[in-house]
């Protein structure tokens, strides 16, 4: 069975009859595993993204426990963790790889999903930015990066990231709704050999924990010492590696994929040149009419009217899946006809879709995301979002706006709450107090004066919204003066015009009075470069890559 951790050739001894019973753990714990293989084979990055709600896993997760060693004691009893830190040692720390003549550490994360997200992809560039894992210099290569249709790819945090002039990226997308097809690490003898080496591992934890006498559960400091078994087993092998990256057509690159079994639907005795043609017409989803279809089609109109009696039942149901099929298929022939004759305006296609994704990007011929246009699409895409932020702070200010004159209108009538507790206050002005001091998770007003004034006392406490970063509602002075950043892209606090940079909407439009139309330049290049210059010329280097995978 597929995923039942089974080890080929493993013996279980019982009693006839009996299915043999393996311990099996309580509690397991969820991670990614992200190996970078350079196209050479050679292992680059071996990361690892852990399940958790903190933003950086803790010393422990991070270099992982290994239970069978004791830890280096100090004169205090406390676990010395210099000492103890290191191969072989009861904190070992992930499996290390080494690339370029260049040590790289485990590279450990945490996400909610324990997934992938772009701001860890741009943390893993930059660290190996940093180490100059992949030198860049004018003129020279720029490291490119081949990488699966995850969401994150094409996050405008990432994209900006990779386009910086200072540190290039080349990164390209393979072909969707195919990963396991193309993917490197999907492979027997990457992904297959890692499996079986990981659940031998776990068996061999469970087993001493057993007899230990310990909870039968993997726990999140047991994975890196899981790791630095499975990993160097089933990541590390060059030979093996390169075997997968050959059958894969990147290194030699020969398209070698496109004769696939599963891209083929050609009959035994066709020519290689044919089934690569079918290959490239599936990956690519260009709809074609071969000859021998339309002279099928021409001598099908000389075919006799077909009379179907009955309505229901198998023949129609086939007949109507039939028709769907040849209309849907049509529908798809004419569209691309279209888009041909119209030509095809990728800037445009990007900034309308509702979600991006890579099927948006094949559809649109983008396979790199330092495609010009799709780099526009997304500052488009972004200058519409801080568009919309805007128009919703000025509505969050106007109905601040709003109620702060109503409270200072009663309080100018009534005197302030604080004397009166709300006794004199009638029923709109309580419903006035309440929207000004409003929470969004409160409960629906109350219809009559007497709740009203009871819920008027237990908000009396709550901070007072501002109307500006400048003034208080106390003293209403300056309301029409500044305007209030959108509350939810600084995360719950006012800025204004000098403030921080506090997120990635904000870094596009300064404040609302300083606001403008972001270029596709000014975003790329980023307020040093606006002010001093680009050095870039606009060279690329002379072509060369330095290919990784993952």
């Amino acid at each position: 069975m597929k995923q039942d951790g089974n080890v080929a050739g493993t013996k279980y001894i019982t009693k006839k009859g009996i299915t043999p019973q393996r311990i099996s753990f309580t509690k397991d714990h969820r991670f990614t595993l992200l190996p970078i293989i350079s196209a050479t084979g050679q292992p680059v990055c071996c990361i690892v993204i852990f399940k958790s709600e903190k933003n950086d896993p803790e010393y422990e997760m991070k270099m992982g426990i290994d239970i069978k060693i004791k830890p280096v004691e100090g004169q205090n009893g406390q676990i010395d963790f210099e000492a103890s830190s290191g191969p072989g040692k009861y904190h070992p720390g992930g499996p290390t790889c080494f690339y370029n003549g260049k040590t790289i550490d485990c590279l450990t994360f945490c996400s909610e999903s324990g997934g992938i997200t772009a701001e860890i992809l741009v943390k893993v560039l930059m660290c190996f930015d940093a180490k100059e894992l992949f030198p860049q210099f004018p003129g020279g290569p720029i490291p490119m990066l081949l990488v699966d249709g995850h969401q994150s790819r094409v996050d405008p945090m990432f994209i900006k990231y990779i386009n910086d002039a200072s540190h290039r990226w080349k990164v390209c997308l393979g072909v969707p709704y195919a990963t396991t097809i193309w993917q490197v690490g999907d492979s027997a003898q990457n992904n297959g050999t890692f499996k079986v080496e990981f659940y031998r591992a776990k068996h061999d934890l469970l087993m001493w924990k057993y007899q230990q006498g310990l909870p039968q559960s993997i726990d999140p400091t047991d994975i890196i010492p899981l790791l630095n078994i499975a990993f160097p087993i089933a990541f590390c092998q060059v030979d093996c590696n390169m075997h997968a990256i050959a059958d894969r057509g990147w290194n030699p690159l020969n398209s070698v994929l496109l004769n696939h079994p599963s891209l083929q639907d050609a009959e035994p005795g066709d020519s290689y040149h044919h089934r690569c043609t079918l290959g490239k017409q599936k990956l690519s989803s260009i709809a074609t009419v071969s000859s021998s279809v339309a002279s099928s089609a021409v001598a099908s109109k000389s075919l006799p009217a077909l009379n179907v009696d009955k309505t229901e039942g198998m023949a129609a149901l086939v007949l109507d899946r039939l028709f769907t099929a040849r209309m849907k298929n049509k529908g798809v022939e004419e569209a691309y006809k279209k888009r041909q004759m119209e030509g095809i305006d990728i800037r445009k296609s990007i900034k309308e879709s509702k979600k991006l994704s890579s099927g948006v990007l094949t559809k649109n011929g983008v396979y790199a995301l330092d495609n010009s246009d799709f780099v526009a699409g997304i500052c488009d895409r972004i200058e519409e979002k801080r568009q919309e932020a805007e128009g919703r702070a000025k509505k969050r200010r106007k109905v601040i706006i709003g109620n702060i004159a109503k409270v200072k209108a009663a309080r100018e009538k009534k005197g302030h709450e604080n004397s009166h507790q709300f006794s004199n206050f009638n029923l709109d002005e309580c419903g006035a107090y309440l929207q000004y001091k409003r929470h969004k998770d409160d409960n629906a007003m109350p219809k009559n004066v007497v709740e009203r004034r009871k819920r008027c006392l237990t908000v009396m406490s709550r901070p007072s919204p501002v109307a500006s970063p400048y003034a208080s509602d106390e003293n209403g002075d300056n309301i029409g003066g500044k305007a209030v950043v959108d509350v939810c892209a600084h995360g719950g606090r006012a800025a204004n015009d000098h403030d921080g940079i506090a997120s990635f909407l904000v870094e596009l439009g300064n404040s609302a009075n300083n606001s403008h139309a972001v270029t596709m330049d000014e975003w790329l290049l980023g307020e040093n470069d606006k002010e001093q210059g680009s050095n870039d010329d606009g060279n690329e280097g002379n072509g060369d890559y330095s290919t990784c995978m993952m």
